[in-house]
C-alpha cells in the first residue's frame, strides 16, 4: 500500500512495518525510515540468469521497466525517501548487487549500515554513503543530508531536520559469510538494533521522563535479527541490556525492544537439520528467540520467497503458530505477514 508508506498513520505513536519479502522489512517510526537486508532481484544468485529464483514476485521493482516484480509491484524510486539500509551479512539472499547499486542511486542517497569487512564491497557498488561497524559499536543519525549536499563519514550525521536521534547498534548473532569459495568468513556478520530512545545517565532519567511525555513522538526500537541460528546466550544478553523490563511496571524509557525481525525459515527437512541448525533458526527457536530479546511484539521472516531449503515453502508459518501456542503468546505478539504487507504497531510511553 504505497499510500501508507508514503504517509504512515500515527506515525509519532506507532511503528509501520512492511515485509518486502524474504529477511527484507521496511520500518517507519518516529520520522525515519529503515530498510533491511533488501533484495528486489529475480535471483538470490551471482547471476540472473541462474540460481535460487524467487517463488512469490517481489513487491518492489528495480525499474520502472523491470520484471521482477507483478501489477501490484512498485517502482524502487516511488518508496519513500530511505534514511537508513542496514545489511546482516553478505550472502546473496541477504546482499544483492543489483539492488544496492539501485538504491545507491536514489535521491536523497541512503545511508548504507554494514558489519566490519564489508565497506570495500559497498564501496566497489557504487556507495556513498556507508558507515561500517564493529560488533558493539553504534552511530547516531541526527537528521540525514538533504538532496544535493555533500556528505561527511562520522559517526554523528546532522542537518537541520528535527526528529528523534536514530542510534544504530551492531549487535553479534550466529552466523557466517562468503561470496565464493576464496573469502569464507573474511567479513563479520550481525544483526541490529536501530532505536530512537534516549540514551541518558540514572542521574538525569527522571527529567528525561518529563521531557518524552511531553512530546508528540514516542520513542521506539527495531531489532534486525537477519539470518541467524539460535544463540541464546547472545539473545538473552540482548534482551537483558535492551529489551523490556522483565518486571513490571516498567520505569525506564530507554529500554524496549518494540518490534523484532526474526527469521523463522530455511532450517531445512528433518534429514537436513543437522546441516542447518548452527545457522538458520526453526520456529520453535524463533519464539525462544523472540522471548530472550524480550520484545513486544516479532515480525517472522527469513521465509516463503525462495526456495533455499527442503521444508515445505508454507511451513513455517504453521509451526510458528503452533510454537506461538505453546509457549502462551499472546494474540498478535509473533506474526508473519504477506508480502507487500503493512501493519503498525503501537508504541508505549511510560508504564
Amino acid at each position: 500500500n504505497l499510500a501508507l508508506l508514503k504517509d504512515p498513520p500515527e506515525a509519532s505513536r506507532s511503528m509501520q512495518v512492511t515485509w518486502l519479502g524474504h529477511a527484507c522489512v521496511l520500518a517507519q517510526w518516529g520520522g525515519w525510515t529503515v530498510l533491511a537486508d533488501p533484495i528486489f532481484s529475480k535471483r538470490c544468485s551471482p547471476v540472473q540468469w541462474a540460481g535460487p529464483e524467487r517463488v512469490v514476485p517481489s513487491p518492489v521493482r528495480l525499474s520502472r521497466s523491470a520484471e521482477e516484480g507483478d501489477a501490484e509491484s512498485i517502482c524502487i524510486s516511488d518508496l519513500p525517501a530511505i534514511d537508513a539500509v542496514v545489511i546482516s551479512h553478505n550472502h546473496f539472499d541477504h546482499l544483492d548487487s543489483d539492488t544496492v547499486r539501485a538504491l545507491s542511486r536514489l535521491d536523497p542517497k541512503p545511508i548504507f549500515f554494514v558489519p566490519l569487512g564489508m565497506k570495500e564491497w559497498m564501496e566497489g557498488a557504487g556507495v556513498a554513503h556507508v558507515v561500517e561497524l564493529d560488533w558493539a559499536e553504534e552511530a547516531t543519525l541526527v537528521g540525514v543530508p538533504t538532496r544535493g549536499s555533500s556528505f561527511e563519514e562520522r559517526h554523528v550525521i546532522e542537518d537541520e531536520i528535527e526528529r528523534p536521534p536514530l542510534r544504530v547498534t551492531c549487535l553479534p548473532c550466529q552466523h557466517w559469510c562468503s561470496r565464493s569459495i576464496l573469502d569464507k568468513n573474511r567479513c563479520l556478520w550481525c544483526s541490529w538494533l536501530i532505536s530512537t530512545r534516549p540514551v541518558v545517565s540514572p542521574a538525569s532519567l527522571a527529567d528525561t521522563h518529563a521531557k518524552i511525555d511531553s512530546v508528540d513522538t514516542l520513542p521506539g526500537a527495531l531489532y534486525f535479527g537477519g539470518d541467524t541460528g539460535y544463540c541464546g546466550g547472545i539473545f538473552k544478553k540482548i534482551g537483558d541490556t535492551f529489551g523490556y523490563p522483565k518486571e513490571a511496571p516498567r520505569k525506564d524509557e530507554t529500554k524496549g525492544i518494540d518490534v523484532a525481525a526474526i527469521p523463522i525459515g530455511a532450517y531445512g527437512s528433518a534429514s537436513e537439520r543437522w546441516f542447518h541448525l548452527p545457522n538458520h533458526m526453526g520456529p520453535v527457536e524463533s519464539v525462544q528467540c523472540h522471548r530472550d530479546l524480550c520484545a513486544r511484539h516479532s515480525v517472522g521472516v527469513h521465509w516463503g520467497t525462495f526456495q533455499l531449503t527442503a521444508e515445505p515453502l508454507l511451513e513455517p508459518p504453521a509451526k510458528l503458530r503452533d510454537a506461538a501456542v505453546a509457549a502462551r503468546l499472546k494474540d498478535g505478539e509473533f506474526v508473519v505477514l504477506r508480502h507487500g504487507e503493512t501493519r503498525s504497531f503501537q508504541l508505549f510511553g511510560l508504564s
